[in-house]
């Protein structure tokens, strides 16, 4: 081994203690699943500031963007239900609108964020366990199911 090699190897555990092992998790519930964050190499009160504002911005746009509760999402759904157009929307939800179209048109319709009502109809709204809902009512949502396809974004 060269020199070079044993300057590595001497070095190595100078810069081992260097690097900062300081690790920083929290999880929440967000968006109906578990969110998780990991700070890496920050002190614990920085990481830990760090860690609520990202939970803060989870909750934030959780109840924004949430379809059922109130908030922004729900109140367009109801808009959308009642025939009621056009529905004015902040800039987030034109950027969120615009993408989840996006969506749907790549994926062939696969993704598909319209079917709140086919949420509704398997129970999935409520905090009881969900069930399958009645063949006729489960025939009408598929005769014409909802799309972003028919959506047009003027301004806001």
């Amino acid at each position: 081994m060269g020199r070079l090699g044993f300057l590595a190897l001497a070095l190595f555990p100078l810069w081992l203690a260097g690097c900062s092992s300081e690790e920083a998790r929290r999880e929440t519930e967000v968006f109906g699943t578990r969110a998780e964050i990991i700070v890496h190499g920050m002190g614990e009160e920085e990481s830990g500031a760090a860690i609520a504002a990202a939970f803060a911005r989870f909750q934030e746009s959780h109840l924004r963007f949430h379809p059922w509760r109130e908030g922004e999402t729900a109140r367009i759904n109801r808009a959308v239900v009642a025939g009621e157009f056009p529905v004015s929307v902040s800039a987030p939800m034109v950027v969120l609108l615009s993408l989840s179209a996006l969506g749907e048109k790549n994926s062939g319709g696969v993704f598909n964020p319209s079917i709140g009502t086919l949420i509704s109809l398997w129970g999935f709204h409520s905090e009881e366990a969900p069930s399958a809902p009645a063949e006729a009512e489960l025939g009408r949502w598929l005769q014409n199911p909802p799309t972003l396809r028919t959506m047009q974004l003027e301004g806001n």
